[in-house]
């Protein structure tokens, strides 16, 4: 019964989160992808669930194919999900990444079809099933179909590396673009799901050692069998709850970016000197940096100019991003309440919300950035 449930456990993990986005009605098309992401996963784990039972172990020859398919699938379609979130919408281009999976599946199957079942059978029993697995000793045919699964390792190990340096990259470039047009971008940046894809990568090469050291070493230990199927359901329902709470993504930010670039035109009169002029004289006078959640839109609607020019002054003019350049007023604003004695005995969600920040925390990030220092420092 326990060991039943422990094998199972991922599957259904998977399958509920699975039907979860794929049925959601929500306005994030891209959780589609992760639908139909965490289906192929329960697949994969469905034919670990034949692999793993003990009363008919050569039936899992029927569904070796499934477990290669999906595994060199998995990667690939979580991959796009972060690119749909991060950078832009899928493309029929993007079916591109799908190739080495349907290359070897189609090589699987005329490998697997070309051999007898005796020599199948010899390479479940003599390669799958045990721990130790030298294709050396197999004959011809199951030789063959074992080469075949230890390559398919090989890519999986290899995308799982080449997807997790590309995501982070995305997920880099996405908090800078935040940065240039939110004073506040807690709440929109990706930090939980970019943590999540490292936890995911790094399990992912956990199972990639397991498969090469054998999964018949699960075989007959419910202790050792525990540790996989508790942290891979774990994980993975994580990661569902964590990305059904996500509410911002690169659609979100687009249309932020549509709103700016409407705004205003630059005129002759605009040189960059008198826009930064512009720019400090409503900060300094207006203190247009206490709004909350100030937005780059807001500012250029004040300065009658539009993103692009106003972008460009921060960049060159003053060295920074939107981001940095407000709540660098925002910390001092909040340095001259700390040192007054007047405001001593309040806290310091107080101080947060009369400088402007969203939260806290976002203050303390500030503080750090800025000075190097938390605000608690600047009380003395």
């Amino acid at each position: 019964m326990i060991r039943s449930l422990l094998i199972q456990l991922p599957f259904f993990v998977f399958l509920f989160w699975g039907i979860f986005y794929l049925t959601k009605n929500d306005k994030q098309k891209s959780k589609h992808l992760l639908g139909f992401c965490m289906l192929i996963g329960a697949a994969m784990h469905l034919s670990l669930i034949v692999y793993f039972n003990q009363e008919n172990p050569a039936l899992y020859l029927n569904f070796d194919w499934l477990f290669l398919l999906s595994s060199l699938s998995i990667v690939p379609f979580y991959f796009l999900y972060i690119q749909s979130i991060a950078y832009r919408k899928l493309k029929a281009k993007d079916l591109v990444h799908f190739a080495p999976a349907i290359i070897f599946i189609i090589l699987y199957f005329i490998f697997f079809f070309s051999t007898d079942q005796e020599e199948r059978v010899s390479y479940l029993k003599n390669f799958l099933l045990s721990r130790e697995k030298n294709p050396i000793n197999l004959s011809d045919q199951s030789r063959r179909l074992a080469f075949l699964f230890i390559i398919n390792r090989i890519i999986f190990l290899s995308q799982i590396i080449i997807y997790n340096f590309v995501a982070l990259s995305i997920f880099r470039n996405f908090k800078k673009r935040l940065q240039c047009y939110y004073s506040e971008t807690k709440g929109r940046e990706l930090t939980w799901i970019a943590t999540l894809t490292v936890s995911l990568t790094i399990i992912s090469l956990v199972s990639t050692i397991f498969n090469v050291i054998g999964r018949s070493l699960f075989q007959n230990s419910n202790i050792i069998l525990s540790i996989p199927s508790i942290v891979f359901s774990s994980f993975f329902f994580i990661l569902g709850l964590t990305c059904n709470r996500q509410p911002f993504t690169i659609e979100d930010l687009e249309e932020e970016e549509r709103k700016t670039s409407k705004i205003g035109k630059r005129t002759i009169s605009d040189t960059p000197s008198k826009m930064k002029q512009k720019l400090e004289l409503l900060m300094d006078e207006k203190h247009i940096y206490l709004t909350k959640d100030l937005r780059l839109s807001s500012v250029c609607k004040e300065l009658n100019t539009n993103r692009t020019y106003l972008s460009q002054v921060l960049n060159d003019e003053l060295n920074e991003n939107f981001n940095s350049y407000v709540n660098k007023y925002r910390v001092n604003h909040a340095i001259l309440l700390l040192r007054d004695k007047e405001w001593q005995n309040y806290s310091l969600d107080k101080f947060a919300e009369l400088s402007g920040f969203g939260s806290t925390i976002s203050m303390i990030r500030a503080f750090k950035q800025t000075t190097g220092k938390t605000p608690s420092e600047f009380r003395d």
